[in-house]
């Protein structure tokens, strides 16, 4: 058994230690990004955070995280005055990666205006955020359990122009995810999406449109309402479900 002053000292030297081994990571991004732009994140997960920003005004905050020691952040922002936004009790075990714009001469000066909000208590095993467009939101509720191989794409990389009258008709507007749902392996979340709370989207589908009816299971390429009046729960304990019994 440790003694408690000597197991408190030991985990001060620890964060001592990552703090000192992180410094030059952490002085970059709090003063040299800080002079245009709003970096606010713990300091413990800094050795998971990759951050690149090219443009000003652009603020990225994440409240207290729990990242396992090989999972990573990778943030990528080309424009101004975007926000992302991560709530507190937000947990991560693989890889998360955000791209606001991309450094491309057919996309200058890059995205403006657009916002990745996510609630509290969310976890995320693997996620991929893409928008190439400006004025553009991704919002996740609170609870939220994402799986491994998710894609969530609120752009289509290209405009589709109507022949008849020049005008872009797929337009990017935003992707809103209810509180407490569940986002299956390797599903994909297209434009314009909107799913409402409680739901449960299958393994391998590919979500486009509005879902306005909590409490289903949305599944298939295109995904459709294939059963309502559910929920579900993280704990595999509950409700006898690791028993497997009748």
């Amino acid at each position: 058994m440790k003694i408690p002053f000597l197991y408190t000292l030991e985990l001060k030297i620890r964060n001592v230690s990552l703090l000192l081994k992180n410094l030059p990571k952490i002085l970059k991004y709090k003063f040299l990004l800080g002079k245009a732009n709003k970096i606010s994140v713990p300091d413990s997960i800094y050795k998971n955070l990759k951050l690149k920003i090219r443009g000003k005004n652009n603020t990225v905050t994440i409240e207290d995280t729990k990242i396992l020691y090989k999972a990573e952040i990778n943030i990528s922002i080309y424009g101004d005055n975007n926000e992302i936004r991560i709530g507190k009790n937000f947990s991560l075990s693989g890889k998360f990666s955000i791209t606001m714009g991309q450094q491309h001469p057919n996309f200058e000066p890059g995205v403006s205006k657009s916002s990745v909000i996510i609630g509290e208590n969310t976890s995320v095993e693997e996620l991929v955020y893409v928008t190439y467009n400006s004025n553009t939101s991704l919002h996740i509720g609170d609870s939220c359990m994402i799986s491994t191989g998710v894609n969530i794409f609120n752009t289509d990389a290209h405009p589709i122009i109507d022949i008849e009258t020049g005008k872009v008709i797929n337009k990017i507007r935003g992707i809103d995810i209810g509180s407490h749902c569940w986002l299956g392996k390797n599903s994909t979340i297209l434009k314009n999406t909107r799913i409402a709370n409680d739901c449960i989207v299958g393994w391998g589908s590919v979500v486009s449109g509005k879902f306005d009816t909590p409490n289903c299971v949305l599944a298939g390429n295109p995904a459709k309402y294939v059963k309502t009046g559910v929920t579900w729960d993280s704990n595999g304990t509950k409700y006898g479900y690791i028993d497997n019994k009748e």
